[in-house]
């Protein structure tokens, strides 16, 4: 499938995916309570540190080896499926001993019975996460949005199902959470065992090229994980979790605003790994249009940031709205960086891939913690822009050195950013 057609398709269902995000959201967050949905959204931080860890970067590698190879396909669904349990399951495990040992190193104070709950979703989460990035690089891309506008759908009937319906509380909407996410996993398995076409034998060599690859994608994306995620943990431990659940709101909106990013660069990153020298201009033209629209919802979110979480969460989450407003530039910034780090690790994965969202991470902790006490969680807001700031100047510097661009062909608009018909292209 071509990249505009793509982009748009994805940027579609991402659309009637937003609404239901925000439901989900509004609901978790007004049958539940600022501390409640604090307990929600430490364990998918919680998740995400598990993904990072333990992927080992694989899911970047099943893009980049499937467009380069698409006969490997079903080698590599069978390696990215087994090292996706097994290593879910060592996860899970790893966090529960550290749970039972010392819970608030995780925890803070939330009861870890939470925590021990959770657990069992951490391996499917691992099927899920890796194997979606089967049909991304087989362009799959109507299958792709299906499975993850199904998966929201689930999300969303679970939550009202379990709060609104049987109104009863937290530990049951994890319990929800976890049933979506086993279901989510499995769902992802069937679909992608299709392309498993005969019996595979282990290739030790295509394993050892992805081990490679995707160990540079694993640091690269654990450092981007610490740079973005630090936050809430930090505001858990030292401000507890009522905070952490204010500022998971704006976080949450800043998360819905990113599906724009996030598909323009997943679309773009199997083209450039099919193609790095053709696919500059189409780089460029991703770059400038993300600009173009991320500074327009930059502005959209400044002038209904308040009315619009009073209107979702109530006035009990007033205190999400500076903290927003904070996280705004630093939304443009991490937008422009999600799009160059796709083109990136299309190119091979150069070490500023992983230089950028390091010195960004720690930018962002050490603001947080120099921070947080004096100004609580809009300090945290301040020091993630920062960071997101930073992280682009060292990307965009590498980038325009080694494609020979010039800062106007990436910011300046042009009349066809602005036809659509342009992006069947």
């Amino acid at each position: 499938m071509r990249y505009g057609k793509g982009v748009i398709l994805t940027l579609i269902t991402k659309g009637i995916a937003l609404p239901i995000g925000i439901i989900s959201s509004v609901i978790t967050a007004r049958y539940l309570g600022p501390s409640g949905r604090g307990v929600l959204a430490l364990l998918v931080v919680i998740q995400g540190f598990a993904l990072q860890f333990g992927a080992l970067g694989f899911n970047a590698s099943i893009t980049y080896f499937i467009s380069r190879e698409r006969t490997a396909t079903s080698a590599i669904v069978m390696t990215a499926a087994a090292a996706g349990l097994a290593a879910g399951m060592v996860i899970a495990v790893g966090l529960g001993l550290v749970a039972w040992i010392n819970p608030g190193i995780l925890l803070g104070q939330v009861d870890s019975r939470y925590l021990f709950v959770f657990l069992i979703a951490i391996p499917f989460s691992f099927l899920h996460q890796l194997l979606q990035n089967v049909f991304i690089a087989r362009q799959a891309i109507v299958e792709f949005n299906l499975l993850d506008l199904t998966v929201r759908v689930l999300q969303l009937f679970a939550y009202a199902f379990v709060l609104v319906y049987l109104g009863l509380s937290t530990y049951e909407a994890v319990l929800a959470l976890v049933a979506v996410t086993v279901v989510a996993g499995l769902l992802y398995l069937l679909r992608s065992l299709r392309y498993v076409h005969r019996p595979v034998s282990f290739d030790r060599a295509r394993f050892g090229a992805m081990i490679r690859y995707g160990l540079r994608t694993y640091i690269a994306g654990l450092f981007m994980f610490l740079a973005i995620r630090v936050n809430l943990f930090l505001i858990n431990l030292l401000l507890g979790e009522h905070d952490s659940g204010v500022y998971s709101v704006a976080l949450q909106i800043s998360d819905l605003v990113y599906l724009i990013p996030t598909t323009l660069g997943l679309m773009l990153f199997p083209k450039v790994s099919e193609d790095e020298a053709g696919s500059v201009q189409l780089t460029v033209k991703a770059f400038r249009s993300t600009f173009i629209l991320m500074v327009t919802v930059a502005v959209g979110i400044v002038l209904v940031g308040q009315p619009l979480i009073v209107l979702l969460y109530g006035e009990k989450f007033l205190g999400a709205v500076g903290p927003l407003y904070a996280l705004t530039p630093g939304i443009v910034f991490l937008s422009l960086v999600m799009i160059l780090n796709n083109d990136l690790a299309g190119r091979g994965l150069p070490a500023v891939v992983i230089i950028a969202p390091a010195v960004g991470a720690i930018v962002n902790a050490s603001l947080n913690l120099l921070l947080l006490h004096t100004w609580g969680i809009l300090a945290s807001a301040v020091s993630s822009s920062v960071a997101h700031f930073v992280m682009l100047l060292i990307l965009l510097g590498w980038f325009m050195r080694r494609v020979r661009v010039s800062p106007a062909l990436l910011f300046v608009p042009r009349r066809d950013d602005f036809d659509w018909r342009a992006l069947r292209s």
